[in-house]
């Protein structure tokens, strides 16, 4: 089987985090305002010599502040969960990983008392288990942005459709390799066992509600078809600016050359009578002969 990881680069990913301008830049305002928790909460044995990884947890504080002083309400958790999944992308191959998020975690409390205790999003049981966390957040991404998925597919021509259609077949595979987890009641003392077991069911789910959409059946199995999914281009190569003005000057040249086919022809026909002219004495057979053949020169 392939592998089911996604680099934190994935095009559709992209998508996603710059949906809700995850990926802005840090600037100097943002260093005023978050660079002394960051420093004060992440060890120093993590972020020395690297001031990416300072910037990583001032940008994620700065999108969780904006979200939390927005009047957002309608897809709060959803805007919510990106955040936090598009710091997993970030961090996910650091070998420190795991203590390095729950350091993110900690300087972002002071954050979250500004919101009511039911609007946090926050789920540190999410990465207890660094080696199931890479399927959760998959599958969650999947689930909670299905309406962008949706809008993506239902388009002909989108330049997100292939590394869209791409997601999904992984998370299709992923969904295959985890069916064992349907079995579970999703009551299972173990909280990570729990968590999984639900994101499987709800990513059933969902893959149906997309799968009844009669557009996009065709491009994807039923789950219960074990179909591998085929990834195609079905969108019309656009022709580009240089084969666009090469074709011009084709053209250009074939006008051109009928132009100068013309004046040639009119030139022959112009000769005519002066060579005639020129012919008297000549006998009588000679010159039809020569007049023959400029009928067929005019002709062909």
């Amino acid at each position: 089987m392939e592998d089911l990881k996604l680099m934190k680069n994935d095009s559709f990913l992209k998508y996603i985090w710059n949906k809700y301008d995850l990926e802005n830049e840090v600037n100097k305002s943002d260093k005023n305002k978050f660079l002394l928790s960051c420093a004060h909460y992440i060890p120093y044995d993590i972020v020395r010599f690297s001031n990416e990884k300072i910037d990583i947890c001032i940008t994620f504080l700065r999108n969780l502040k904006e979200l939390y002083n927005s009047n957002t309400s309608s897809d709060f958790f959803k805007h919510c969960y990106n955040i936090y999944y598009w710091l997993y992308y970030e961090i996910k191959d650091d070998i420190n990983s795991d203590k390095y998020i729950n350091s993110i975690f900690e300087a972002s409390t002071e954050i979250a008392k500004e919101r009511n205790k039911g609007d946090n999003c926050s789920d540190s049981d999410l990465y207890k288990d660094w080696e199931e966390t890479e399927k959760l957040v998959m599958l969650h991404i999947f689930n909670n942005n299905i309406d962008d998925i949706q809008e993506i597919l239902n388009k002909e021509c989108d330049s997100n459709r292939i590394s869209c259609k791409k997601f999904v077949k992984k998370c299709v595979d992923l969904y295959t390799s985890m069916q064992h987890y349907l079995i579970q009641s999703c009551k299972n003392s173990n909280s990570i066992i729990e968590k999984t077991c639900l994101a499987v069911k709800t990513f059933k789910e969902k893959y149906e509600e997309l799968y009844s959409n009669q557009k996009i059946e065709n491009e994807f199995p039923a789950l219960s078809s074990y179909t591998p999914i085929i990834i195609t281009d079905d969108c019309p190569k656009e022709k580009s600016k240089s084969d666009e003005a090469s074709l011009v000057q084709n053209n250009q040249s074939d006008q051109a050359s009928t132009v100068h086919s013309n004046k040639s022809d009119g030139s022959i026909i112009q000769s005519v009578p002066r060579a005639l002219g020129l012919m008297a004495g000549i006998p009588p057979l000679l010159v039809l002969i020569y007049k023959v053949n400029i009928i067929l020169i005019q002709k062909f």
